[in-house]
């Protein structure tokens, strides 16, 4: 499927009054995508919803796909920031502990609004949002390593490079797939251990 460029938004808002109406807008375009899924939702009806008028909304979105761009953008946004703050945080924990509290933070995080996010995982490559996932990947990309070369004398693997990869990819897939077939499971400890223990077993040097 080819992606489509993103629209951009008309303009950011400014006072605090424009940015409640955007903040409304958002919150409405959720809660419908959740709903009702990408194809019955429309800006009539997310306007509707805000309770502003559609000229309203396209003076700060030009249709649905940049509103569906705008919200993979805040969950872009906060999966970054909770990879940073994490970053920091266990920066000298030792790798059985940070993982259990990395793995539990993602599937926390993908756990919050998953019929929504199952509609915006649908929607990255359409809404044009793959560059700035791959972006988001490559900053995820170089904290991990940043912590793993901090912690080498606990790994196992010694390309750091690719075992940052494997790790990587493997919760998010877990996380992903999670989202779009089994919602439950992110809510479920047992998966939280067996992820915990699939990465561990690959990266930790045997006692």
């Amino acid at each position: 499927m080819t992606a489509r460029k993103q629209p951009a938004r008309r303009k950011l808002p400014g006072q605090e009054r424009s940015k409640d109406t955007v903040q409304a807008i958002l919150e409405a375009t959720a809660r419908i995508l959740a709903r009702d899924g990408y194809d019955k939702t429309s800006t009539n009806r997310i306007a509707q919803a805000a309770g502003v008028s559609i000229g309203s909304l396209y003076q700060y979105f030009p249709n649905k796909d940049a509103l569906v761009g705008a919200l993979l953008e805040d969950h872009a946004n906060r999966l970054m920031a909770l990879i940073e703050t994490s970053a920091v945080q266990l920066a000298d924990v030792p790798l059985e502990q940070a993982a259990e509290v990395m793995v539990r933070a993602v599937f926390a995080l993908h756990g919050q609004a998953s019929q929504l996010h199952r509609v915006l995982f649908q929607q990255i490559t359409t809404a044009g949002n793959v560059q700035r996932r791959e972006s988001l990947l490559r900053q995820a990309h170089q904290l991990f390593l940043g912590y793993f070369e901090r912690h080498r004398e606990e790994l196992r693997v010694t390309n750091l490079d690719v075992a940052t990869f494997v790790a990587m990819h493997a919760i998010e897939g877990v996380a992903h797939t999670a989202v779009m077939s089994a919602p439950e499971r992110l809510e479920d400890g047992a998966l939280v251990d067996e992820s915990v223990a699939m990465l561990l077993a690959y990266l930790k040097k045997p006692s």
